[in-house]
């Protein structure tokens, strides 16, 4: 995370009862969640090795909910594009297209097939109220599939992407992405360099 989740607490005074994690990798951030006192935790992660290590960290945390699927727009199977530079941080069910050139050592040399579900199939339940979402340009199709959810949703902190950078084919573009999550308001955002991807905290409009 470009931002500190603990600084963003305390700045924005962030009330967070639960925390909806897409594209949690080995979930690193538990930790801090932790430290902040958030209890409940849904950590989602479609690549099998990512998700074995979750497993075996926090299989046995009853506070602590595991999801290895991808969330997206619809339900089916996708192909994810795999790296192993950055131990599969950049991932995606996107193609790869300038990120080949910002990033030269991230080659994706390998491909799993996954399951696609959308958020809203989960059902979680409104014991969440925030998203933290890293899935390599495809937040606009998650979105698209957590209508419901966004219901109960008062923070979302995701990886963005400006317009026309092209990291990944087809990834969302900050425009867009403002415009997808209307009821919210990006107050911080964060970019890194000329890489054209940064990350960003949205607050739900009726609470500003």
């Amino acid at each position: 995370m470009l931002l500190n989740l603990t600084n963003l607490i305390k700045k924005h005074s962030l009330k967070i009862s639960g925390v909806i994690h897409v594209g949690s990798h080995h979930g690193e951030e538990v930790p801090e969640y932790s430290r902040n006192g958030i209890k409940n935790i849904a950590l989602i992660e479609p690549c099998s090795p990512a998700f074995k290590i979750l497993q075996n960290k926090f299989g046995a945390h009853h506070h602590i909910k595991l999801f290895n699927v991808a969330c997206g727009s619809y339900s089916g199977e996708a192909v994810m594009h795999v790296e192993t530079a950055n131990k599969g941080q950049s991932n995606s069910l996107l193609q790869p297209v300038n990120h080949l050139a910002h990033y030269p050592d991230i080659k994706f040399t390998a491909s799993e097939l996954v399951k696609v579900v959308t958020l809203d199939s989960l059902q979680l339940g409104n014991k969440y109220n925030m998203i933290n979402i890293d899935v390599q340009g495809a937040e606009g199709h998650v979105f698209r599939g957590a209508r419901q959810t966004l219901e109960h949703i008062d923070y979302i902190y995701t990886e963005i992407n400006q317009d026309g950078a092209n990291l990944y084919k087809g990834a969302t573009g900050i425009s867009e992405l403002d415009a997808l999550l209307s009821g919210f308001k990006r107050i911080e955002t964060s970019w890194v360099g000329s890489a054209g991807w940064g990350d960003a905290l949205y607050i739900k409009s009726d609470l500003l």
